[in-house]
């Protein structure tokens, strides 16, 4: 990847307020404030990116997002599905509030593990990593 690339996606995920790192082998991205058509494609763009890299866990934290939109869930799912194709596995970060209601009523959270903090999400992947 060109320099240039890494400034516009980098650039990109700040407009948008997602963010991700890299801890662990684990893919943790961040998405803040609200999870929707922005949010969604810059998650699908990070788990293209992860997926070419070869990392197929990943965290992705809702902990400060205040609402989520029908496009924000389904990049969810779709990033779980193309995770699941390489063995992999997501889990999401929520302590609740909004956001947990809306995965629950979506019946999402029988779909993902949801953590209530991202340290907890990582060390469910600890025995995987090892």
């Amino acid at each position: 990847m060109h320099s240039r690339d890494k400034y516009y996606s980098a650039l990109v995920r700040a407009k948008a307020a997602a963010s991700y790192i890299e801890q662990d082998s684990v893919e943790v991205i961040r998405v803040e404030s609200t999870l929707d058509t922005r949010a969604a494609a810059l998650i699908r763009s990070d788990f293209k990116r992860m997926i070419a890299d070869g990392r197929a866990h990943a965290v992705i934290d809702l902990s400060n997002v205040a609402s989520v939109d029908s496009a924000g869930l389904g990049s969810l799912v779709c990033a779980l599905r193309a995770v699941r194709e390489i063995g992999g596995c997501v889990r999401l970060v929520s302590s609740g509030g909004r956001v947990l209601q809306m995965l629950e009523k979506t019946a999402l959270t029988r779909v993902f593990k949801v953590h209530a903090s991202v340290n907890s999400a990582l060390a469910a992947f600890a025995p995987a990593a090892a």
